[in-house]
């Protein structure tokens, strides 16, 4: 991310972190509109809990971001994690967009175009990673980053 819009989404989320449990409720609300379908992704989640999730990690993923093997690690097990809840590869685009329009929404007349920009570059390279995790098998990383496999490549 370049270091601009990295600032405008610390910002902003710094800005609506008070009300963080109103922007997951848009972000769910939105997503829903998205794709009807999908909604049963949700349906035996505590509505609570799962806002709270929600903004725990976005919170946690803007802390870790300056540290990119933390970044990278957490991301990927976010991944690997929503792969267990059904969700799958497509359904990344429909929650950029979602998470976009949700932050949007909660700053109203504060958003602007670059500021929307710059939430969706984040999510692009969060949901890079989400769907590596998604994708790969539970022990992926480990094994790429394990001393074995390190000294049999080279």
């Amino acid at each position: 991310m370049n270091p601009r819009h990295l600032l405008l989404v610390r910002e902003s989320w710094a800005e609506l972190a008070p009300q963080a449990d109103a922007v997951a409720a848009l972000f769910y609300h939105r997503l829903r509109e998205i794709e009807p379908a999908r909604g049963t992704l949700f349906a035996r989640s505590d509505p609570v809990s799962l806002r709270r999730k929600f903004h725990l990690m976005l919170a946690a993923l803007l802390d870790l971001i300056d540290s990119p093997d933390g970044f990278v690690s957490s991301a990927v097990a976010l991944g690997r994690r929503h792969a267990t809840y059904g969700v799958e590869q497509r359904d990344y685009d429909n929650a950029g967009a979602a998470l976009v329009w949700a932050i949007s929404e909660a700053l109203g007349k504060r958003a602007t175009a670059e500021l929307a920009e710059a939430w969706r570059e984040f999510f692009v390279l969060v949901g890079a990673l989400m769907r590596r995790g998604c994708a790969a098998p539970a022990d992926a990383d480990l094994l790429e980053h394990s001393p074995q496999v390190e000294n049999r490549s080279g």
